[in-house]
């Protein structure tokens, strides 16, 4: 409730903060070949955004009293930042504007703005997030800074609860690696047992309304249903995939799919069937769960593409019997191991989304 005390005013993000340019954005092969100790921020939201360190920074006259916020475009994570630091590409470097120094709490109009956006997915939120109006306390047509940093306070303690969730969430998908050991297996890399399909790299949203139809077509996503559009079946020039697995070679990077139906992808998400001589000795739901394993440990992620070269050489675990043949009934007794850990988790998300989407008035 808006208290009879004080007043707010509706305001936008581009109301207090400034775009900056940015005049160097740095790649994951420039990080390779410049060590340093200049962190890189990305879009990603784990370890602050950072992605790596060079020798340079772009907004070298940052600090405790010149502060940046960044935005990732494709996350909407947003960071203030207090050292000299430098960026990758799709981050927005934005700077509360000098004469609001002293009279804007950064943290409190970061969180505010930052819950008001809706969530795109992979898509990018700038074009959204700049017109997005939050309410701001003032008092005497002046913005209430104490007002801002009590509200913050109220904020910070929700959001503490929320972190508890997400960490609970993320440290139930780390089980994954520890499932299903103690039985023979043969470590096997993937080229040996996937075919890989050519890909549709000029699908968009648009050709999907074009030709609209029945058929799915998947882009980068952590949701299995989540889809670009349908369409019409034997499209000439469209390349169509069934009964196979199916994975996120960008974005969302490497989540695994099994796709028992007929489907076509974007260049974001790619299809892999199971080579002839090894149909009806794997099952699908276990090779999904392996191979979303192997490809976490080895690193995958928003700026290390998991593309079709990458991923040929990933070892996976292929349970055997006593004599060396696949074990196929083991396979399906892990995959269920891995399906109950799936079910708690999905659950607990969808906890989490609905106190993360509840609106409180503060």
């Amino acid at each position: 409730m808006e208290s009879d005390l004080i007043s707010y005013k509706e305001i936008s993000i581009l109301d207090i903060y400034e775009p900056i340019k940015i005049s160097k954005k740095y790649t994951k092969k420039d990080i390779n070949k410049n060590s340093g100790d200049i962190p890189v921020y990305s879009s990603q939201y784990l370890n602050g955004g950072c992605i790596g360190n060079v020798n340079k920074a772009t907004f070298e006259d940052c600090s405790k009293n010149n502060t940046y916020a960044t935005f990732g475009d494709h996350t909407k994570s947003v960071f203030i930042r207090e050292k000299p630091f430098s960026v990758a590409d799709n981050v927005k470097v934005l700077k509360l504007k000098d004469e609001l120094r002293g009279k804007i709490n950064e943290d409190y109009v970061l969180t505010l703005w930052k819950s008001l956006i809706s969530d795109l997915g992979y898509s990018r939120h700038w074009k959204v997030a700049k017109k997005v109006k939050f309410k701001v306390p003032m008092e005497n047509d002046s913005y209430n800074i104490l007002e801002q940093s009590k509200l913050y306070e109220k904020h910070k303690k929700i959001n503490q609860i929320l972190d508890f969730i997400k960490s609970t969430i993320e440290r139930i998908e780390k089980v994954k690696v520890e499932l299903g050991n103690g039985y023979p297996s043969n470590d096997i890399p993937i080229s040996k047992i996937f075919i890989f399909p050519s890909t549709n790299s000029k699908i968009t949203k648009e050709f999907c309304n074009k030709n609209q139809g029945k058929i799915p077509v998947y882009a980068s996503s952590k949701d299995e249903n989540s889809v670009l559009g349908y369409i019409q079946d034997n499209i000439e020039g469209v390349n169509y995939y069934e009964n196979c697995l199916s994975w996120n070679r960008n974005g969302s990077v490497g989540y695994v799919f099994v796709r028992n139906h007929r489907f076509a992808t974007n260049e974001d998400h790619r299809a892999m069937t199971i080579k002839e001589e090894y149909d009806g000795k794997l099952d699908k739901d276990y090779l999904k769960f392996e191979i979303e394993k192997q490809l976490l440990i080895n690193g995958f992620s928003f700026v290390d593409k998991c593309g079709v070269e990458k991923i040929k050489p990933v070892l996976i675990r292929v349970p055997t019997t006593k004599k060396g043949d696949i074990d196929f009934d083991k396979q399906k007794e892990i995959a269920n191991k891995y399906k109950k850990v799936d079910f708690v988790k999905k659950k607990l998300n969808e906890r989490y989304m609905e106190i993360k989407s509840i609106k409180i008035e503060i």
